[in-house]
């Protein structure tokens, strides 16, 4: 059942007299949905957030690696899977386990410079699920929560020298998600809502050789993303979480490793992420709102990247996120692409 923001309201007040009604004495107007709420609003972009890296691996080139140009062809199709899990600041919140699944193809091919550069342009859909629930201390409801949504976007990546994969590179992509949002907080009608989103993502880095004859390399790299949404959920029409979340980091690659046919390349990350976003105060006393995510994150990432065949490659990491008030945001990922 989808309710309106007058009737959502009158879910929190009703919410708020039963709590009041059962704890007795002074008591405060919240409902367990005031603090999951933000949670679920923010599941969509952080669960579809990424990077170069979590659509296509590592990215090192495949020259030196025994193959051909399969992994350079103009078109390719590939498949990811992402899980995670989180915890949020707010105490008595659980989140996760998240999942995301989304495909893309390259489409087009072509060099801008002449001197062994490589823009390709491709498309993305995907689907993805998260529950998140909430036992708010002294608050006799608990909220049962979901969201759940599908994407479509698109991308373009560049790559200064697309064989070796030294140098500049630049990828922008932009997605746009619809999702709906549903909250059991023990009460005689569910809340729920649908919104959407849209994202555009710009990211670039230079990787250079950190040492001659040694294929170690090191990739400082920055990204930023801009988050439109539309979807005010229980916080009402007026409600805006709209704004930009930034990284900065720096991805390392070892030399390549043989296992029979198989070509082994590990990599690691580490990033700051800087989140401008707003945190929607859902609370009866607006003043009670705290930010759900912090704006000051830290994650450490690793993966490995395998090639098996002149066409064929795939890869999976391994993170974590942490930030002030014990919040904690895991993730696990892999992927697989076919070049054709």
């Amino acid at each position: 059942m989808r309710r309106s923001g007058s009737d959502k309201r009158s879910t929190v007040a009703a919410a708020a007299a039963l709590t009041c009604a059962v704890g007795g004495g002074a008591c405060a107007q919240v409902l367990p949905d005031a603090d999951a709420d933000p949670a679920r609003m923010r599941l969509p972009e952080t669960q579809y957030m990424g990077a170069l890296d979590e659509r296509s691996g590592a990215f090192r080139g495949a020259s030196g690696l025994g193959f051909g140009r399969g992994l350079h062809s103009p078109a390719s199709v590939w498949l990811r899977s992402a899980d995670g899990g989180f915890r949020p600041v707010s105490p008595g919140a659980s989140g996760g386990p998240t999942a995301q699944l989304q495909a893309g193809a390259d489409m087009a091919s072509w060099s801008l410079l002449g001197s062994g550069d490589r823009v390709r342009l491709g498309a993305m859909a995907g689907a993805g699920r998260a529950p998140t629930d909430l036992l708010t201390p002294g608050n006799p409801l608990q909220l049962d929560g979901r969201a759940s949504g599908t994407n479509v976007g698109a991308y373009a990546t560049w790559f200064q020298h697309d064989r070796s994969r030294l140098g500049w590179y630049a990828d922008s992509w932009g997605q746009y998600n619809w999702y709906r949002s549903e909250a059991n907080a023990q009460l005689p009608a569910d809340a729920a809502y649908r919104g959407n989103d849209a994202l555009l993502s710009f990211e670039t880095g230079y990787t250079l050789q950190l040492a001659e004859g040694l294929d170690w390399r090191m990739t400082p790299q920055g990204q930023a993303v801009y988050v439109r949404k539309s979807g005010a959920g229980l916080a009402g029409p007026g409600a805006d979480d709209s704004g930009w979340i930034s990284r900065l980091g720096v991805r390392f690659t070892t030399p390549a490793a043989e296992a029979g046919a198989w070509r082994l390349q590990p990599y690691a990350t580490v990033n700051w992420w800087h989140d401008g976003l707003g945190s929607t105060a859902t609370l009866i006393d607006p003043g009670q709102a705290r930010a759900f995510y912090p704006s000051e994150r830290y994650e450490v990432k690793t993966g490995l990247e395998v090639l098996f065949g002149p066409k064929w490659s795939a890869w999976g990491s391994l993170g974590m996120q942490w930030g002030d008030q014990s919040y904690k945001n895991w993730s696990a990922g892999i992927g697989l692409r076919y070049a054709m």
